[in-house]
This record gives C-alpha cells, sequence and structure tokens, in this order.
C-alpha cells in the first residue's frame, strides 16, 4: 500500500457515506478520533482512503474546503513515495499468516514518538504533527498482537491516529472495536466501478467491461486484476475447463488443476471460478435448479480459496478439490 500511486478522496468512488464522514473531519479542522475502524469487501477503497486522509493531514497547501493535499509540498511528495516519516504500514509479512506482535509493539513505539514534521497551511493552521498508523489486515492479528494493540486503544497518545482495516471486523476482539470510530465501505456499484476502471485502465472496450462488472462483484482491486495482464485472454478458456467437468477424465481434471495453479493464473482462476459458480447458483433459484447445493458449492469454493491465500495452501491441490467437488456434484462418476 505504501508505494501505490495516492487517489485523493475526492476520487475514491462508490463509497459516498464513508468518504462524505471522513471529509467532513477534515473540514472541522482535522479533529480525528484516536482509532478508525474502515470494514467491508476487499478491493473496495479501504486502504486509498486511509492513505488518502493522511496525506490530507500532513499537506501543508491544502485549501481548507477541500479534502484533497496539493500533491506537491514535501510531505504530499514523502506520502507518494511511501517515505513520510510520521507514517507506517502493518501487514502479514510475505510468507507469514498473521501481523505479529512485533509489529504491533513496533507501531504502539512509532505513534507514541513526537511527530517529526510539523508546519503551518496556508491559513496559518498547524499541518501534519500526527503520527499515523495503519494496519491492514487487522483480523490477522493473533491473540497477543490483539491485546497489544488494545493498550494503545485504551490510553492513545496524543496528535496520534490508528487506522484497522478489515473485511472481517467480527473476527476483532469486541473491546478493540468499540474504542474505534466504525466506517463501512460497501461493494461497488456498477457505475462507480465504470468510472475506477476507465479511469486507472483507460480504453477498455465495452465487452471487457462487462466481463469485469460480473467477475469482480464490486471490488475494484477484482476488476482490475481481470482487466490487467492476460486474464481477459484466458476467461473463454476457463470456462471451457469447468464447463467440461462433469464429462471429463480425473487424468484431465488433474491436469487442468496443473495448469491453472501457476501463480498468475492462479489468482485469475480463482475470480473466474467464484463468477462461474455465482452464475450457476443464479440460474438453478431462476430455473428451479439445485439452488441450495450450488449456493453451497458457491461458499465451499470462497472459503477454500480464502484459506489457501491466508496459509499459502498448495494451488494445484486446492483446485483438484473444488474440481472434483463441482464433478461429483454435476454427476460425474470418479
Amino acid at each position: 500500500m505504501s508505494g501505490a500511486a495516492l487517489r485523493p478522496l475526492s476520487r475514491i468512488h462508490g463509497q459516498v457515506e464513508s468518504v462524505g464522514e471522513l471529509v467532513r473531519l477534515l473540514r472541522e479542522g482535522g479533529r480525528m478520533p484516536h482509532a478508525l475502524l474502515f470494514h467491508g469487501p476487499s478491493g473496495v477503497g479501504k486502504a486509498t482512503a486511509a492513505r488518502a486522509l493522511a496525506a490530507a493531514l500532513y499537506c501543508r497547501a491544502r485549501v481548507p474546503a477541500s479534502p484533497d493535499p496539493c500533491g506537491q509540498c514535501p510531505p504530499c511528495r514523502r506520502m507518494a513515495a511511501g517515505s513520510h516519516p510520521d507514517f507506517v504500514l502493518a501487514e502479514v509479512e510475505e510468507g507469514k499468516t498473521q501481523v505479529s506482535i512485533e509489529q504491533i509493539r513496533e507501531i504502539t513505539r512509532f505513534i507514541a514518538l513526537t511527530a517529526l514534521e510539523e508546519g503551518v497551511d496556508e491559513a496559518g493552521a498547524v499541518a501534519g504533527g500526527w503520527k499515523m498508523a495503519v494496519v491492514d489486515d487487522a483480523s490477522r492479528m493473533n491473540d497477543a498482537s490483539a491485546n497489544a494493540l488494545l493498550k494503545t486503544l485504551e490510553e492513545p497518545p496524543p496528535r496520534s491516529l490508528l487506522i484497522l482495516i478489515t473485511n472481517r471486523p467480527g473476527r476483532l476482539l469486541p473491546t478493540i472495536r468499540s474504542r474505534c470510530r466504525s466506517f463501512r465501505f460497501a461493494p461497488l456499484s456498477d457505475a462507480a466501478l465504470r468510472r475506477v476502471l476507465n479511469e486507472e485502465m483507460g480504453g477498455l472496450n465495452e465487452s471487457a467491461l462487462v466481463q469485469a462488472l460480473e467477475l469482480a462483484e464490486g471490488s475494484a482491486a477484482q476488476g482490475l486484476a481481470i482487466c490487467g495482464g492476460d486474464a481477459m485472454n484466458w476467461l473463454g478458456e476457463f470456462r471451457r475447463l469447468v464447463d467440461g467437468l462433469p464429462r471429463g477424465t480425473l487424468a484431465v481434471l488433474c491436469e487442468g488443476a496443473a495448469l491453472w495453479s501457476e501463480k498468475e493464473r492462479y489468482v485469475a482462476a480463482a475470480l473466474f471460478l467464484q463468477g462461474w459458480l455465482r452464475k450457476q447458483s443464479k440460474t438453478a433459484v431462476a430455473q428451479g435448479g439445485d439452488a441450495a447445493g450450488w449456493l453451497a458449492l458457491t461458499a465451499e469454493a470462497a472459503a477454500l480459496l480464502e484459506k489457501s491465500a491466508v496459509f499459502n495452501l498448495n494451488r494445484a491441490l486446492t483446485l483438484e478439490t473444488l474440481f472434483i467437488r463441482i464433478a461429483r456434484f454435476q454427476g460425474a462418476g470418479f
């Protein structure tokens, strides 16, 4: 997150209520609660909003009536480069499954320090002066990490702001949730997702947009993943594979799972498979088929694919398991 391009609050689409409340807080002079909880599905703007809010608070040339940073002053340039000395991000490290207690302890030490950057904006008010920390994904803290964070939430240092990001707020301790102001980020509408994809990708044809909207389920991150790289070129190939599972052999199924287990293809396959299952469920509901069975299979696939991502499970085995379940559900004899 720290190295991604900055998108100001005014250009975060589809989150009118949450972004509007953040803008209101900024226009009240930056009198922020000490802790915010951004929750909602993955890829709908939570992390983007956290960085946008930080940039607005740090900017020395922001117009008071606007939520957007100037993008040119030294703090803005440091935020864009991911090198602002008063902003830190903790997320699950590569190869790990949890936000560790060492990461949380580092955050608590960090926000207890006096801010290194503090200036005066064009209106003569103090700009900067905040120590800010973001925890993404906060629901993947273990008990020790959560309890260490709770101590900071109970006695927050002055001019400190902690932002927790999660798509599973129910997994956070109730005592943590109760000490944060909650901001819900909803799945993007088709219109909002269209705007994001057109702004980020540019030049997408209508067919590609329609496919992305169908598969992304309101997630800008998923929509961008589908439209980027070779993913869209693979869609027809993947659908032919899953459509033919009940009539194929176990050997063909395993070959397909091996092919789609390559890292980039696997990311696309996870999106394609969940979209395909949702379509089967909707068709079953409309045509009087086994809707309950399809819905259960859709939920099972979503849970296993999420577990695969979190715990880095064997990708080929994950796809084999799901392909076999789909084939047998449709009457295959293996």
